[in-house]
């Protein structure tokens, strides 16, 4: 069905309820049930799930819950209007995600259910992968198309051009929560626009100033009783204004450019009173600093400027209340009658919510707002980093099999396995090049004996940061055990895969050192106790 399939023509309705669920897997499964909704409450909100719980009651008891869970459903909201009037409803589509059957009486049942958008399939179960060679964006699209959200369902509207990353890991963590926070990380806000053509939801995402939807002039006029005739309007509007800090600066530690100078900061108004601290943050995760406001995608220098334009969007926030049902996060509205002088250019809608909407009273919502400007744009809130304690198993992955060699670049880094990861990768190039933790190093000294493909190691992270691994240590298993157990408990003994050896024996009173190597004939040297 399409939106034309909605619209109430003039003339043809009366008394009808204004608000309507459309539960299409039920419908056609059983024809015979009829729902009619007795009020709902629901959120919505930049870079987050849209959520309604709505109650409705039929005449029909035990409806099966499995004709609902994850089945795709509709919540119709028709405006008030005139009888000769076409009405056109808000369509709000999604999935149920939760269903409970309440009080039952002798002719009515009431029941709830929840409606989420079908990111919601995203935020179910949890997961753990590699993603390789990928920019945030492709990764959000391969997400999307895992949880068959076709190309048709999401929009780009982004102005920058986001650098591919060689290494991210997810673990243990819902996709959607994965992708939300890299988005969030990278000041890329999404938001759902109805395409009607193809009764849909368009999942938009953008990173710029008109990247938004053109909303509608909504008078400041508080309706008058509880019939608003369709009239449109927004009031009891409040201005809070916050204070966040003047100066941005970053700073990171990358050994690929060793001791160099990492920094980056962005200052905003100076004179402005309510700019004052300085948030400094440590290890972003950029690869170099770059030049101040010239800083390119994925530098130290982007990142601040992305940390300023988040504390902007805290500075001024609006809110008030509306009876306009099209409202909604990521629209821009103006408010004819009354002028704002801190959104001369109008306000940006960043989440509304509304309260027990029944079908015997007017509808409104509560919104937040933020002042639009072409100058900057509203960024995402961060979301909480995962951080990784402990380490991981993994194994070291060479491109030959049982490789006698060890498989290192010219850093001497190595390419591993990890034990939670399930994706499908050539082997030798399941990782980025990885780095091995050393008891002794130096300006071309140090402690190194390589690894060979097979060997089973535990990975640690950088600050705890899930997308800079290092090899912590290596481990023995039942597949290559150690050669030091309790029948020879007093040597300690340090030997190469070629069989090249040190062995220094700690038996007291038969003390002595033997290194030897398998070449012409096992050539040996002793030292101390001669042993036969």
């Amino acid at each position: 069905m399409g939106m034309a399939d909605y619209i109430m023509r003039g003339g043809q309705h009366g008394v009808y309820n204004p608000y309507q669920l459309r539960l299409k897997k039920l419908s056609k499964a059983r024809p015979d049930i009829q729902v009619s909704v007795l009020k709902f409450s629901g959120t919505e909100a930049l870079n987050q799930i849209p959520r309604y719980e709505i109650e409705f009651t039929s005449a029909t008891p035990d409806i099966p819950g499995h004709l609902l869970i994850n089945y795709t459903a509709e919540l119709l909201m028709y405006p008030d209007g005139e009888v000769w009037e076409t009405l056109t409803p808000r369509v709000i589509p999604g999935i149920i995600t939760e269903f409970r059957q309440c009080n039952t009486s002798a002719d009515i049942t009431r029941y709830v259910a929840v409606l989420e958008h079908r990111m919601a399939r995203m935020a179910q179960g949890r997961n753990s992968a590699v993603w390789l060679n990928e920019s945030i964006i492709s990764l959000t699209e391969k997400t999307f198309s895992n949880h068959l959200i076709d190309k048709l369902s999401f929009a780009f509207k982004l102005a920058t051009r986001y650098p591919l990353r060689d290494f991210m890991l997810q673990y243990e963590e819902a996709d959607y929560l994965h992708v939300a926070r890299r988005l969030a990380d990278a000041g890329v806000a999404f938001y759902r626009q109805y395409d009607e053509e193809n009764n849909e939801d368009v999942i938009v995402l953008t990173d710029h100033a008109h990247g938004w939807v053109k909303g509608p002039a909504l008078p400041y006029r508080h309706p008058a009783g509880v019939y608003d005739a369709g009239k449109e309007s927004v009031w009891d509007m409040q201005v809070i204004r916050t204070a966040v800090p003047k100066q941005v600066v970053v700073n990171d530690d990358n050994y690929q450019q060793a001791q160099s100078d990492m920094k980056a900061e962005v200052k905003t108004d100076e004179d402005y009173r309510a700019l004052w601290a300085e948030e400094y943050r440590w290890a972003e995760h950029y690869p170099e600093a770059g030049r101040a406001y010239e800083a390119q995608p994925g530098q130290g220098g982007w990142y601040a400027g992305l940390r300023r334009e988040r504390h902007r969007s805290k500075l001024i926030t609006f809110e008030g209340k509306s009876n306009a049902m099209r409202l909604r996060p990521g629209m821009i509205i103006t408010t004819p009658g009354k002028d704002w002088p801190d959104a001369p250019d109008g306000l940006l809608i960043v989440s509304t919510a509304c309260h027990n909407i029944a079908r015997d009273a007017s509808y409104f919502i509560t919104f937040t707002a933020v002042p639009w400007s072409i100058h900057h744009t509203w960024r995402p809130e961060e979301l909480p980093w995962p951080a990784m304690s402990g380490t991981l198993s993994a194994r070291i992955s060479s491109t030959t099999e049982n490789d006698i060699y060890s498989h290192i670049d010219a850093q001497g880094r190595y390419r591993i396995r990890f034990d939670p990861d399930r994706g499908e990768w050539q082997k030798g190039f399941e990782s980025c090049w990885v780095r091995l933790a050393k008891p002794y190093a130096g300006d071309d000294y140090g402690f190194h004996c390589p690894l060979l493909d097979g060997t089973g190691v535990r990975v640690a992270f950088e600050n705890g940061d899930p997308d800079r691994p290092y090899i912590s240590h290596v481990m023995h298993d039942s597949r290559h055990g150690d050669h030091v157990t309790q029948q020879n408990h007093k040597r300690n003994i340090l030997r190469t895969p070629a069989k090249n050896t040190l062995l220094m024996d700690d038996w007291r009173g038969h003390e002595f050192i033997h290194l030897s190597t398998p070449h012409s004939g096992n050539s040996e040297l002793n030292l101390g106790h001669l042993v036969d």
